[in-house]
């Protein structure tokens, strides 16, 4: 029987969105990467200002403020060419694609950064041109980007091994890339929106 994996070793991860247009999309994948164990959240080309969401935007914070939960850093790149990644991280797009990877089968790197497309259209050029792996939901149609970013940290969590005492070193060494990596950008450093309201 395979024994599922400690968040707390083994592996590093961390997941962005392309042009994200809903704040709330962001602030919900923040706790859900939170939740798995990950190292940060990153935006590229957010355009928030168009949102009709941000007539609920005090509601969400005073809610947040009420009751917070625990949050990773979040970068907020200008563009999906701006976007930088930690050394030695692989870059995974979740796009359907016609030669993407069913996710099932997909073997998720140790250290990865996942990023998903717009809320409606396709990850950026940038993005595909620069992944190192294309993965798909084998869905009929696509799913909320929060939803489906949950299913990929579900299946990245169910199909690795715990970590042994390897694997425990090589996370310390992933995560100080990451610590490095976010004060290097430390000026991109945002709070992340609030999630959705639960």
């Amino acid at each position: 029987m395979m024994q599922i994996e400690d968040p707390d070793a083994g592996g590093c991860f961390a997941v962005g969105l392309d042009r994200s247009s809903k704040p709330f999309n962001a602030g919900t994948l923040n706790r859900l990467v939170a939740a798995h164990g990950g190292a940060y959240t990153f935006t590229a080309g957010a355009d928030w200002q168009t949102s009709q969401h941000w007539r609920h935007w005090d509601d969400a914070v005073a809610a947040e403020a009420a009751a917070p939960r625990p949050t990773v850093p979040h970068l907020a790149f200008d563009s999906p060419a701006a976007a930088r990644f930690p050394e030695g991280f692989t870059l995974v797009a979740v796009e359907l694609t016609d030669d993407a990877v069913d996710l099932p089968a997909f073997r998720h790197p140790p250290r990865a950064v996942y990023v998903l497309g717009p809320e409606r259209g396709m990850l950026a050029p940038e993005f595909l041109d620069r992944a190192t792996h294309v993965v798909k939901i084998p869905m009929r149609f696509s799913l909320n980007v929060a939803m489906a970013a949950s299913l990929v940290l579900f299946d990245r969590l169910r199909s690795r091994e715990r970590a042994g005492a390897v694997q425990r070193l090589n996370r310390r060494r992933a995560e100080a890339a990451v610590r490095a990596f976010l004060d290097q950008n430390r000026a991109l450093l945002a709070a992340p929106p609030p999630p959705y309201a639960d």
